[in-house]
């Protein structure tokens, strides 16, 4: 699974599917929601390297980055970016 480190409005335009949606600055209080084996990411990598610090200044070490945006991640990994729908599993 991944751990979607974006904003709202980023989440909304488009996400892989499945993502777990938590903003950077929600992360120290939701490091245990993060799946383990986590992949995080943002639009271009610097907030994905923060979120990775964060979770593992919270124990967290089981985790990747992938840097780039959404749609490299997508095209890596032969996913289509999903539209955001009522239920954003944030």
């Amino acid at each position: 699974m991944v751990a979607w480190r974006r904003r709202r409005a980023e989440h909304t335009a488009g996400h892989l599917p499945g993502a777990l949606h938590i903003e950077l600055g929600d992360l120290p209080t939701r490091a245990a929601d993060a799946p383990a084996g986590a992949v995080v990411h943002c639009g271009h990598g610097e907030r994905a390297t923060t979120a990775a610090s964060l979770l593992e200044r919270a124990g967290r070490t089981d985790r990747t980055v992938f840097n780039g945006g959404p749609d490299q991640y997508a095209a890596a990994h032969g996913q289509q970016l999903a539209q955001a729908t009522e239920d954003t599993r944030s």
